[in-house]
């Protein structure tokens, strides 16, 4: 995310980026699931700064009204009853963003784990998995989109969740022999001619 033109040290942009990737996990929190938090269904998200594409005045420090899994209002001044009727989340110095989609994730797969040490070690898989939607939130992906899904444990793990972004699915992959994913099996099981005549 791109804010001005000026140099930033490492330390710097990596707290702006997870104060902005916070409070967009937050907000996508609240408005899919509601947090044990936030006692009141109505939440004000006060004085942070909302970036928007679609706002021509995006940049401003403004304040949000999550009202259930809407957003209800938008004012520059938080209204002196705010506190009377919902719950106000101090956002200053942060920032607003719209949530943020993964269009290209593969649930099935544990990162640094072949299938082999995914079937040795099923424990570790199924703490991966019960964390994974959690994470997605927290980062501020409200959306994903899986490429192929060929394990109903990874599915359900993912659908089943208490909190989690919104899923969608390409469904299973189309094999092609000598193609994707094809390729990744041993060679006796890529033509299934040769598995037959070793039969």
């Amino acid at each position: 995310m791109h804010m001005d033109a000026r140099p930033r040290g490492p330390r710097r942009t990596r707290s702006l980026r997870f104060s902005c990737l916070s409070l967009a996990a937050a907000a996508a929190w609240l408005l899919a699931h509601g947090d044990p938090l936030f006692a009141a269904p109505r939440t004000w998200i006060a004085g942070a700064t909302v970036l928007s594409p679609e706002q021509k005045d995006s940049g401003r420090k403004l304040n949000v009204l999550v009202d259930g899994e809407r957003i209800a209002a938008v004012a520059t001044e938080l209204p002196a009853e705010a506190a009377q009727d919902a719950t106000v989340v101090n956002a200053d110095g942060l920032f607003l963003i719209p949530g943020l989609i993964d269009g290209h994730t593969h649930l099935q797969s544990v990162p640094g784990f072949t299938p082999v040490m995914q079937f040795d070690h099923p424990a570790l898989v199924r703490a991966y998995r019960a964390q994974l939607p959690r994470s997605f939130l927290r980062y501020g992906y409200t959306t994903v989109i899986d490429l192929i899904v060929a394990d109903p444990d990874a599915l359900a793990a993912f659908t089943q969740a208490p909190a989690r972004p919104d899923f969608y699915t390409c469904g299973p992959a189309l094999p092609v022999p000598g193609g994707y994913p094809t390729q990744n099996l041993p060679a006796p099981f890529r033509d299934p001619a040769s598995l037959e005549a070793a039969e």
